[in-house]
């Protein structure tokens, strides 16, 4: 790190002036040599910190081998680093990991906006109206009760394979956490400042905006 300091010098004519300026120059150099400290200190952490990680993943990879060597286990339940890493450059070249990857990226998107956006829309309701709430309460909760994995093989079954029932088991994972959010924050609103959008003769449209 290069530092420049800028130092006013006191006239070195009288004793005082020479001692006020050795003091100056002996407090710059206390600081130059503190700061090369703390640099060679940071820059001796990110080192440790990077050769500890190659160290794991080298160790993961030893142990991995070891492993596929020592159990001699079939390529499709246990392959090796070297199959695996031959099989990433295939589906790299031929372009099919790229397509996987959009079509699932696709899915997950759209799964995220239905669900994200019918949990929002119904937690505003449901933190506005106790009438709601009162009504949905038990069969939110009960949803809760069937885990998505058990309901994905039936999502199949009624919507096909197709990527509506993708999308509708990532609206369903997402839908009840963001729901209870919703919920919470809206509620979590101070009263005082609802009398302040009232008194400010804000439209609904603007409390729902800035509250």
């Amino acid at each position: 790190m290069n530092l420049v300091y800028e130092v006013q010098l006191m006239p070195p004519d009288s004793p005082r002036g020479f001692l006020s300026n050795r003091v100056r120059i002996q407090a710059l150099e206390m600081l130059s040599r503190a700061i090369f400290v703390m640099d060679y200190k940071n820059t001796k952490r990110i080192l440790s910190s990077i050769l500890l990680a190659g160290f794991s993943l080298l160790a993961g990879l030893l142990i991995w081998e070891a492993a596929v060597r020592i159990t001699g286990l079939p390529a499709f339940i246990l392959p090796s680093p070297q199959l695996v890493w031959i099989r990433l450059g295939e589906v790299l070249d031929n372009g099919t990991l790229w397509r996987h990857t959009w079509v699932t990226t696709r899915e997950v998107v759209l799964g995220l906006g239905l669900g994200a956006g019918l949990a929002v829309i119904m937690g505003y309701v449901v933190a506005k109206s106790h009438i709601v709430e009162r009504l949905l309460s038990p069969y939110l909760v009960a949803s809760q009760a069937i885990p998505v994995v058990a309901l994905a093989p039936l999502l199949v079954l009624w919507f096909g394979t197709g990527v509506f029932s993708k999308v509708l088991v990532c609206a369903l994972t997402v839908f009840f956490p963001v729901l209870v959010n919703t919920i919470v924050g809206v509620r979590a609103v101070p009263i005082e400042l609802h009398d302040l959008m009232r008194s400010l003769r804000a439209s609904r449209m603007q409390v729902i905006r800035y509250l």
